[in-house]
Order: structure tokens, then sequence, then C-alpha cells
């Protein structure tokens, strides 16, 4: 088994902790496009022995870190993660803001025998912490800074602290993290292009149930097709209205 790439960052906070089982969640959302999630574990060990050799040793989960970046993070999803308040489009992040615990999730591609498969992974109770944030002049070379959050990682009432779940599709993937942390439902636009023209957002873009996007071209495409049908841009412009569904877009551009 061969894991590579990471996508759909969601966090609920808890609703109820009953005891000796896992929480449930008030509604969640998206976080935003995800760059790294890096997890570090914690060990409480202990060994015993007797006769001049090892006669028990034990290992148990203490506590776990997450070191997450997505590339962004909207002002009510921050509000929603760091416990900060939005008032009158101002972020307030104060030293008395205490951030909810709440529930996390992501997922992952693997590879088994030539065959892609998709492990949704969730951290039942987390807490964040705003990371580093920095900035640096433009020069001849662009560098990116992303949004750094590190969540610690908590056992649930029930003794876990980890759940990984393996799915055949992308789709089932998504939809388990969905139901689990109680995620408003989010489709992907797949959107591709060939020739010389480019395509304004690009490659896998996450929307929200009934939302609409458009995609602004470069130049007008000389052939676009929306889940395998024809269609028409408007002035370098196309717009999938009240997106309820999965699309692949490709736009082909001729000199």
């Amino acid at each position: 088994m061969a894991g590579y790439g990471a996508k759909y960052p969601c966090f609920a906070p808890i609703a109820t902790e009953p005891e000796g089982s896992l929480p449930t969640y008030g509604a969640g959302a998206y976080i935003g496009k995800l760059n790294l999630a890096n997890l570090t574990v914690t060990l409480a060990s202990g060994e015993a022995w007797g006769d001049d050799e090892l006669a028990e040793q034990i290992s148990e989960f203490a506590s776990g870190s997450l070191a997450m970046e997505t590339l962004d993070m909207e002002d009510n999803i921050a509000s929603m993660i760091y416990g900060a308040q939005v008032q009158d489009g101002v972020v307030h992040y104060n030293s008395g803001d205490t951030p909810p615990l709440g529930g996390l999730g992501y997922y992952k591609v693997l590879m088994r025998g030539g065959k892609k498969y998709f492990q949704a992974i969730i951290y039942p109770k987390v807490r964040a912490a705003l990371g580093n944030d920095n900035a640096q002049t433009k020069s001849s070379t662009i560098t990116f800074t992303n949004t750094q959050t590190t969540f610690t990682i908590f056992a649930a009432a029930s003794g876990d602290w980890r759940l990984v779940k393996t799915f055949d599709t992308e789709a089932a993937a998504r939809a388990y993290i969905q139901t689990t942390l109680g995620i408003e439902d989010w489709h992907i636009v797949e959107i591709q292009t060939s020739g010389e023209g480019t395509a304004t957002p690009d490659g896998s873009v996450f929307v929200a149930d009934g939302e609409s996007l458009q995609i602004t071209f470069s130049a007008n495409p000389s052939a676009l097709y929306d889940n395998g049908t024809s269609q028409a841009a408007s002035g370098n412009k196309y717009t999938i209205s009240s997106v309820t569904g999965d699309h692949s877009v490709v736009a082909a551009f001729t000199a």
C-alpha cells in the first residue's frame, strides 16, 4: 500500500459527548484546500524488569498533534475553529478566545495492487491552535504562504482517538466525512484544459450544494464539454448554476 495526496479537510464542533461513546457534532464546515496534514503521536510507555530481563512492556496513546496547512481559510471558518469573533467583516482574535473541541476529518488516496482507494480519516476530538503567519514581498520568484493550524488530538470518551475507513470511490469517502461531521453537501468540479488556453479556477474545485461556479477562460474555448455535453462559453466565461452533483468540465483551445 502506498499513500499520496490529501483532500477535503472538515471540522465540526462537538455538541455532546456521552459517557463511553463517540461525540455527536453540530453543523460542520469544509475548512479549505488542504496542503498538508502531518500527525505526531505521543505514547505513554512503561517497562517492568525481572530476573535481569524485560518482563513486561506497554505503550498507550497519550495525546497527538496534527499540523495542518490549508491554502486559505474564510473568516466564518476561522471563527468556528479558533473561537474568534467576526464583527462587521473584521475577525477579532482575542487573548480570551477558547477554541471549541470538535471533530476533524479528511481523506487521502491509496494505491493497492495498481488500484486506487480512498481512505477517510477522522479525529473525533481535537482542539485547534492558530499557527504562524508569514509574509514575503514579491520578487522575481513568487512564494505562496498557507494558513497553518495545529490540532491537539484527545481520546474521546469512547477511548477512540482516530477513525479510519477505506472506500472504493472518492465520493464515498467524502460522504462518510460529511455524514460523520454533519458537513453541508459539497461536490467536486474537475476542470481540465487542452491547448494554449487556461481556466480560472482549474483542477479540482469543491462547490457547496446549490451554489454556482463561474469559470473564466483566457480565451473563448473552441470546444467546451460539461459531463460530456457540449456547452458554449459566454464572454470567455462558463457558469454552472445550482450545482447538485459532481461535474467534469473540459475546455479545448486551438490556435
